[in-house]
């Protein structure tokens, strides 16, 4: 950030102590790479047709990780996911924006197909 990044870079050192650029890319998608996987996998947060109008919210979870939050500005508005594990239940919280649907999937198997509007799920079961 200090050297104007507005992009992940490849190289952390993409300038010479005279200021001039090293070859590197400074808009490199191996890291970004990463953000989609953490935007897709972890957040849960997924497009199941063009601008969101369908959205998938599906997190995955394992032991890493015990609750993350993200939020997204579709075209159509907010998609927002929330959870956390606590003493073996799950529990998530979405915002899904007006003119849309989705479809979450719980941790356990089961499906709820959702309108526009805020929820929130439980469930004990984990599939690992």
């Amino acid at each position: 950030m200090k050297q104007g990044a507005t992009t992940i870079w490849e190289n952390y050192i993409s300038y010479k102590e005279d200021g001039s650029p090293v070859m590197t890319s400074l808009n490199h998608y191996a890291f970004g790479c990463v953000d989609d996987w953490m935007f897709r996998k972890i957040s849960g947060i997924d497009m199941a047709a063009p601008g969101f109008k369908k959205i998938v919210i599906a997190p995955e979870t394992d032991e890493a990780f015990t609750s993350a939050k993200r939020t997204y500005m579709s075209e159509y508005g907010k998609v927002r996911t929330e959870w956390s594990v606590e003493e073996g239940k799950f529990e998530l919280k979405v915002e899904i924006p007006c003119n849309t649907t989705a479809t979450v999937k719980m941790p356990d198997g089961r499906l709820y197909e959702v309108g526009s509007g805020t929820y929130e799920f439980e469930c004990k079961k984990f599939i690992e």
